[in-house]
């Protein structure tokens, strides 16, 4: 067997272990998922382990990358607010796209294979290899509805730096963490008219973001 398959199989298993540990940590909030305030009593009595388990459970879905994330941020600012709940998604799938952009740098295209299917690859090949790579992810991250957890593998086989990948991640992640957890916290405080306008404001972004991404960074990656 070649050093490629035994990595292959070793990334597996620890995929595996990884997230069968996270079910049995995050089963009662999986249990519970029609029921928001019920989630947030859960984790305000179980402290820390809570905190943990939900902050796995959102760097899990930058691993598994169709898995969304715009649940996830919508549960963080409903329990934690506004703030705090946009900080924790922010940092847990920073940590993960990080990791993940090492493990790429470390194991190249194998490991990237394993997740991302090739036509996906192909769509980007161009604009990674663009001499503005760096300016496009982060204009990518900014753009909300832009595909930003694939880009986490593929980000690996560009030529940026770490901290550069760190930076396009704490920025590029924020607007659109922030708009979902304010309207969860708007619905969890019954301020139905903000929760309205921030809805509103989210459909419009969404509706622009994915307009400006299909006219010019897409087309920018396939030129």
């Amino acid at each position: 067997m070649d050093n490629k398959k035994k990595r292959a199989i070793v990334i597996i298993i620890g995929s595996v272990a990884f997230l069968v540990a996270l079910y049995f940590m995050a089963r009662p909030m999986i249990d519970m998922v029609s029921d928001p305030d019920a989630i947030k009593a859960y984790i305000e009595s179980t402290g820390a382990l809570g905190l943990i388990a939900f902050s796995l459970m959102n760097m899990m879905q930058v691993l598994i990358a169709f898995i969304p994330g715009g649940p996830f941020s919508f549960a963080a600012g409903y329990i934690w607010g506004v703030w705090l709940g946009t900080l924790i998604c922010i940092v847990s799938t920073s940590i993960m796209s990080v990791i993940v952009f090492l493990i790429v740098r470390r194991f190249g295209r194998a490991f990237v294979d394993l997740f991302i299917p090739e036509s996906e690859s192909q769509k980007f090949s161009k604009l990674l290899r663009s001499d503005r790579v760096r300016q496009l992810l982060f204009i990518i991250y900014l753009v909300p509805a832009s595909p930003k957890d694939p880009l986490a593998y593929l980000a690996g086989l560009t030529n940026i730096t770490v901290l550069d990948w760190i930076v396009i991640n704490l920025i590029g992640r924020f607007p659109g963490t922030f708009i979902t957890a304010l309207g969860a916290k708007s619905i969890e405080e019954g301020n139905l008219v903000l929760a309205g306008a921030v809805f509103v404001a989210a459909i419009i972004l969404y509706l622009l973001g994915r307009s400006f991404y299909n006219k010019k960074i897409k087309k920018e990656a396939e030129e």
